[in-house]
């Protein structure tokens, strides 16, 4: 449809250029004739009141039937204008100078004119308090027809008196002009023309609507939904094609009657039928239910059906019409799901483990026989009706329960926390906990739920163990370290299985059994080992020597080694005993980091990141090579870096970002900035400062590492495009306002053009002319819109304390009107904060929000809005909730997009712009506005305000 719109709108604009083209070149022939035509606009502008007065009564009376059928505020909008505008121009009927039986009949225009907006009102009044037929009647007494014909009469008189009037003047006018009446003739063919193929382009649109047409009957086959109407008097029934389809017959070979239909039921389900066909015509319960339908080939099918009594004037059943739907498949799932949970019930009930839910306040609403049994209870209705509150009862130790209490709190669960819990008797056992927190839509706490398994008997074995490894802890000391004592002629005394372990053999009997000379058998580098043991004889012993070992597949490793010597009585050395570590591990890792750092190094050179070191206690710092590039510096050794800091940072960066360091020093906030530097050859650039700081365990800063990026081409761009937005903003504005002139000389022309040529034209030319100036009317209410849209929220507007109080008062206000015809209600809470920002901004938003929770409402059901307001150190947050036909999950992503519309605009009105309009709004005051929905449920919108107000 948009490709559409466009040849449409190429059209008119074309035919645009044209008239004006024309009308410039004519102007000056026209000028001479000014003076005699004086007379005939005076004419003019009396016929176009008359037709304006027509079009008001026929507008007012269609509007009336679209309230009557639908309900909608915006028909009750119109009316009421009209009646404004027809009673203006009656007004200026009143000033019109003619003949006597003239003023006459414009006296009785008057009169009559009263009592059709009289009788209009009575209408109107009569359908909201009696409905729909009551007002159908009223305006069938003959009296009240009577008047609206005798109005109309008196209209087309009138406007027929000066319809001659006009022609008398005219031909005068006419031997002096025509000449001029050829060119516009030409023109106006030339128009007509391209209107014509402007009403090819929409003929083309409405065969696209006929396509959509049967895609809605395709659609309605996939959903299995077929349609059926009734007609009572004569037992006829018709049919969709899908209805046929889920009866099994074919059109044509089955009698559609109500017996026909009788036929496919139980004799069961055809006395439910009657019986609430029966109970539909009295009005006591609407006609739906759930029934088995036996198909032509025996086959049998579940269907919903539903529908609705059709009621003549004299309020007696004519008829039905209803639809049914193949809920077999749902129906199937719904015996699946039933047999789901008697499985579940039965893993519930012989659980081995216990299964509860309790309330906040310390009651169990459920448990499974295990529960009780833990507990020592006889069942689980005996453990619910006994114990009256958990934490008291149930919990040995208070504290312990408090502690656990508190990590549910914090995080929502606990998982596999062991606690101590009294039985019925008072008996203390261990269990392990699973508990977590189970909230309601509002997010307050609705029960708890947790599974308990008894690990009393796993606690007393720990217990057990635990005192016989605490004999044998001083033997096991360091046993993840190889412990062993050797001779002086190089031969293992003793050893433990970590040292086996390390050296890659069995048990320490076969290290020691194997291994003959460990200077040659164990160690890689008898240089290295020669060096350890002449400072072992040096000092007596080494202390974390790392050194090459062999192990028994003669495979490289790396250790640890603590070893010293003992001596003899005598001095002479007894043996050697010491710890071996093994730390091939690290060294690798060691090895892999150091090719890290230097892959590091020549990333942060390709994305030009410098680094920067500043030792705050000495007050010294150091620089990578990019940070001298970056602030244009000679990488010079007698060079003070924090001088040549200070003296490339802009003069007026430079108190604010010593400011920002010094915060970042006490912990107040992180160091994250953008400055600017001052190059040697006088240009600007962008800086973009990160920072963390070093402390001391006392909490005193000791360094603070850091990272520079020249980000002034960023910048520069960003500027770029600021400046682009403003400029588009500009021309947003003086483009939506220019084009509203030109669109309403192309309806005021199709006015003309209809009344000067009405007699002339055929229905099918008069429908293009209705046709256009409809179009052209949508176009200027799109382009007020984008006019609205370009406006919204803009950042440039001052600031100012806006008390939503009076913001919320206003939207009531001109809200009124649209409450009290759709019983709305607006749910505020007592106080609302005072914000800074735009008021006319804010107002556009809150009016654009609780309008949408409004239009969007479900039928039969008063909609209602409701505000919540909270807060946090920095925002502001509001969330309206509606109870509204809400959005599926996979529309949402399109409501916050210019011109997507969900919904026709004969169903809900609209240019797809009211949300796009609120995130501009929110955006430009720096908050952020997110949605969530439940379809058929209704619709939250969420946004937050910040507390300071700056615009972005």
């Amino acid at each position: 449809m948009n490709k559409y719109k466009k040849q449409i709108y190429l059209f008119l604009t074309g035919c645009l250029v044209i008239v004006i083209g024309s009308f410039a070149f004519l102007f000056f022939n026209f000028s001479k004739q000014i003076l005699m035509s004086s007379n005939i606009t005076k004419i003019e502008r009396n016929i176009s009141l008359t037709d304006s007065l027509i079009s008001n009564l026929l507008s007012m009376e269609s509007d009336k039937r679209g309230f009557q059928l639908t309900g909608s505020v915006e028909y009750l909008k119109n009316i009421y204008a009209l009646k404004f505008n027809s009673k203006a121009i009656v007004r200026k009927f009143r000033k019109t100078k003619g003949d006597t039986k003239t003023l006459q009949i414009i006296s009785q225009i008057d009169s009559l004119m009263e009592i059709k907006l009289i009788n209009l009102d009575s209408g109107i009044l009569i359908y909201k308090t009696q409905g729909l037929e009551a007002s159908v009647d009223f305006m069938k007494i003959e009296s009240k027809i009577q008047s609206r014909k005798l109005l109309h009469e008196k209209l087309d008189l009138v406007k027929s008196k000066w319809q001659a009037s006009w022609n008398e003047n005219i031909i005068a006018i006419n031997k002096k002009s025509r000449q001029n009446i050829t060119d516009l003739l030409i023109l106006l063919v030339v128009f007509i023309i391209m209107m014509i193929k402007t009403a090819d382009v929409i003929k083309k649109a409405q065969e696209k609507i006929i396509k959509n047409h049967f895609k809605f009957k395709e659609a309605q086959s996939i959903a299995k939904i077929g349609s059926w109407e009734w007609d009572m008097h004569s037992n006829k029934l018709r049919w969709s094609q899908e209805q046929f389809r889920l009866f099994g017959e074919e059109r044509g070979d089955f009698a559609l009657t109500y017996d026909g239909y009788l036929s496919h039921l139980s004799v069961i389900d055809r006395e439910i039928v009657e019986k609430k066909i029966s109970l539909a015509v009295e009005g006591k319960e609407a006609f739906s239910f759930e029934h088995e339908i036996i198909r032509k080939d025996g086959s049998k099918l579940m269907v919903f059906e539903q529908g609705t009594v059709q009621f003549n004037q004299r309020n007696e059943p004519i008829g039905m019409f209803g639809t049914t739907q193949d809920i077999t498949k749902q129906k199937t799932a719904e015996k699946e799901i039933a047999r789901a949970k008697e499985k579940l019930q039965e893993l519930f009930d012989n659980a081995a483990d216990g299964i509860y839910q309790s309330t906040k306040d310390g009651k169990f609403i459920i448990a499974n026989p295990s529960m009780a049994r833990i507990f020592g209870y006889e069942s689980p209705e005996d453990l619910i009706s006994s114990v009256q509150n958990i934490g008291q009862e149930i919990y040995a130790n208070p504290i312990e329960r408090n502690k656990m209490a508190d990590w549910i709190m914090a995080n929502g669960h606990v998982e596999n926390y062991e606690v101590q819990v009294l039985t019925r008797e008072k008996d203390i056992i261990w269990v392990s906990a699973n508990i977590r927190i189970v909230r309601k839509d509002d997010g307050e706490i609705d029960y708890f739920e947790g599974v308990l398994e008894d690990i009393t008997d796993k606690k007393n074995a720990e217990a057990a163990l635990s005192k016989i490894q605490k004999k044998y802890q001083d033997i096991f000391d360091n046993t993840l370290d190889g412990i062993s004592q050797s001779t002086v002629e190089g031969k293992f005394i003793m050893a433990n299985a970590s040292m086996a372990k390390i050296l890659g053999y069995d048990s320490p009997e076969d290290l020691i059994n194997s291994v003959t000379n460990i200077a040659t058998q164990v160690y890689a580098n008898p240089v290295e080992r020669t060096k350890m043991v002449e400072r072992i004889k040096e000092n007596g012993l080494v202390e974390n020597y790392e050194i090459q070992m062999l192990t028994k597949e003669n495979y490289v490793i790396w250790v640890s080694a603590n070893i010293l010597v003992v001596f003899k009585n005598d001095g002479s050395i007894d043996y050697f005993e010491g710890t071996l570590e093994d730390i091939s591990d690290r060294k690798e890792s060691e090895e892999q980091l150091k090719n890290l750092s230097n892959r590091l190094q020549l990333a942060i050179k390709a994305t030009g990141i410098g680094i920067w070191d500043w030792d705050m206690v000495n007050n010294s710092t150091i620089w990578d090579h990019e940070m001298y590039k970056m602030y244009d510096v000679e990488p010079l050794n007698s060079i003070d870096v924090t001088q040549a800091w200070a003296a490339a940072l802009h003069p007026e960066d430079l108190d604010r970002v010593n400011k920002e360091l010094q915060l970042a020093a006490s912990g107040e906030k992180e160091f994250d900035t953008e400055f600017r530097v001052i190059w040697r050859d006088k240009s600007i650039h962008y800086i973009q400062g990160n920072a963390i700081v070093h402390r001391h365990q006392n909490g005193m800063p000791l360094h603070m590492v850091g990272t520079n990026k020249d980000i002034t081409v960023e910048k520069l761009a960003e500027e770029e495009i600021l400046q682009l937005n403003k400029s588009l903003d500009q021309f947003a504005n003086i483009t939506a306002h220019d084009l509203q002139e030109p669109i309403r000389m192309v309806s005021g022309f199709l006015g003309l053009l209809d009344k000067k040529y009405n007699d002339k034209l055929d229905e099918q030319g008069k429908n293009y002319i209705h046709l256009a100036k409809d179009g052209a009317d949508r176009m200027s209410i799109l382009i007020r819109d984008l006019l609205e849209f370009s406006r919204s929220g803009n950042k440039a507007a001052k600031q100012e304390h806006v008390d939503l109080s009076v913001v919320m008062d206003l939207v009531k206000r001109d809200m009124s009107i649209v409450t009290a015809d759709t019983n709305a209600v607006i749910d505020l809470p007592s106080g609302l904060p005072v914000i800074t920002g735009t008021q006319s901004a804010i107002y556009r938003l809150f009016l654009n929000l609780i309008s949408n929770g409004i239009k969007f409402r479900k039928k039969d059901i008063s909609p209602e809005v409701k505000l919540a307001v909270g807060e946090d150190a920095d925002f502001w947050k509001f969330t309206l909730q509606d109870n509204g036909i809400g959005v599926a999950q996979k529309d949402q992503p399109k409501l916050f997009q210019a011109f997507q519309r969900l919904h026709r605009k004969e169903v809900y009105p609209g240019t797809g712009l009211g949300l796009v309009t609120c995130k501009k709004i929110v955006e430009i005051h720096g908050g952020k506005i997110w949605m969530t929905s439940v379809e058929g449920e209704g619709t939250a919108f969420h946004f937050t305000l910040p507390k300071n107000g700056i615009l972005n």
